[in-house]
């Protein structure tokens, strides 16, 4: 990282040199895979709309012409209205950056000589070779629409706001965006902020829509490759939660009460077997003796033969299942029987 970065203020320095003595050598100067701060290539009253701290950015050079370069945009955030596979990131650990720069492979920009200001770093190969893929990947993808939606793109569509985060034979696959965490199907929300207003990703609803539609559609934000991978790991995680959590209540309406809890039958040797609940076709409980005392294990049995003889107290099974619960810690599944039972008395 140091060593890139005194590189880079050395052919800064000798840039700044050349260009001073002979202003139109662009060809001895740039080349392509270089990263130079250039003026927005705008007219001037649209470059007066434009912030002035954002009017000079970064442009990755694609090829020298005699009075202007054919370059790349760069920008601090993800480009608006251009669809992810499009996008290319710099990472900012690779070159000394403050931040991650995204490259909008979408468009080349025309930038005379003039609004050329200095020269920032150069890629290296690799990344440079992955820029060029993401030049080419949407037309690879689907050839048949305008290249503007895609993977990650926060649109309008009749009305509703959705997130798009598949794009398929033609189809476009989105889950809808909700302003209220009470109008979500799943009960894990995952937060994305576009204008100043913060959503809710209703992953549990997955919309189609095919690439015909794109006309009736307005995108609103880009999301970047990071922050669509991070959502994935969120989905993978909620939804890996919500199927365990379904496979517990489903398990949940399979438990029964065909006695009371706390029933104890009589057992042949004189001991207690205390009853808590019945899971396929077999009674679950403790064994106790004649003063109380249990063996704090948890034991299986048909209760064949035996008869009730009497009831023990709740606050006893309560503090029983608390021991249990203590036991059966790293067994989710049992102790969610435990809760339940407990949530019973």
């Amino acid at each position: 990282m140091i060593r890139n970065w005194i590189k880079n203020v050395c052919l800064k320095c000798c840039f700044s040199f050349i260009r001073y003595i002979d202003k139109q050598a662009l060809e001895i100067l740039y080349r392509p895979q270089d990263v130079i701060w250039c003026e927005m290539p705008l007219s001037k009253d649209k470059l007066m709309k434009v912030e002035p701290g954002h009017r000079v950015r970064p442009y990755v050079v694609y090829r020298v012409e005699d009075t202007y370069i054919l370059g790349f945009m760069c920008s601090s955030n993800s480009h608006y209205h251009v669809a992810i596979e499009r996008q290319f990131m710099i990472e900012k650990d690779k070159y000394g950056l403050n931040k991650d720069s995204y490259v909008n492979t979408a468009t080349l920009y025309r930038i005379p000589i003039e609004n050329i200001r200095e020269y920032f770093f150069h890629l290296n190969d690799d990344d440079y070779e992955q820029l060029l893929e993401c030049q080419n990947a949407t037309v690879k993808y689907r050839q048949e629409i305008i290249q503007q939606i895609g993977v990650g793109s926060l649109v309008e569509y009749k009305g509703s706001y959705m997130y798009i985060y598949s794009c398929e034979q033609g189809v476009f696959y989105a889950n809808p965006l909700v302003k209220a965490q009470e109008e979500l199907s799943f009960p894990f929300p995952i937060a994305i902020s576009c204008h100043k207003t913060v959503y809710y990703l209703d992953y549990g609803i997955k919309l189609k829509i095919t690439y015909t539609e794109e006309k009736n559609m307005i995108c609103h934000h880009q999301l970047s490759k990071k922050e669509c991978k991070q959502i994935k790991v969120k989905q993978k995680e909620f939804y890996e939660a919500h199927k365990k959590a379904e496979k517990e209540k489903k398990m949940l309406k399979e438990i029964k009460f065909l006695h009371d809890i706390g029933s104890a039958f009589l057992l042949p040797n004189g001991d207690f077997f205390v009853y808590l609940y019945t899971y396929k076709e077999n009674a679950y409980g403790f064994y106790m003796d004649e003063e109380g005392c249990c063996e704090e294990k948890l034991r299986k049995d048909n209760l064949q033969d035996m008869k009730l003889y009497n009831y023990c107290d709740v606050e006893y099974i309560k503090e029983i299942i608390h021991v249990l619960l203590d036991k059966f810690q790293e067994d989710k599944r049992q102790s969610a029987i435990f809760l339940y039972i407990l949530s019973m008395l």
